[in-house]
């Protein structure tokens, strides 16, 4: 459980990556598109559509073919908290271990992830 009131079951990391791209592009424009989100994560846009249906599955997103994309409070927040966690994970690469900024191709080897 996430918080009190919302009690979404955990994303997969790829989910968290829409997610995230959702929000960051509701944050400059207001709302997103397929195309937009597959542009900000260099996927194809049915790879993005599927991935709405599935937050939208979740209750995350507000989502209908060929319309703009928002967020819904539990999506927004639930986004929140993973830029949260990315932002405090990119910081200990770069403070800590070290790690250049631009160099986020090795940071899934320094967190034996891929």
């Amino acid at each position: 459980m996430i918080h009190e009131k919302f009690s979404t079951p955990e994303l997969s990391n790829s989910l968290e990556d829409y997610i995230e791209a959702v929000r960051n592009i509701e944050l400059e424009k207001g709302c997103a598109t397929v195309g937009e989100i597959a542009e900000a994560l260099n996927v194809k846009k049915p790879s993005a559509s599927l991935a709405m249906k599935q937050l939208k599955e979740r209750g995350l997103v507000e989502y209908t073919q060929y319309s703009p994309i928002v967020l819904t409070r539990e999506g927004r927040y639930y986004a929140d908290r993973v830029i949260s966690c990315h932002t405090m994970v990119k910081e200990f690469l770069i403070t800590v271990l070290k790690m250049e900024e631009n160099a986020p191709m090795k940071w899934p080897v320094a967190l034996n992830i891929s």
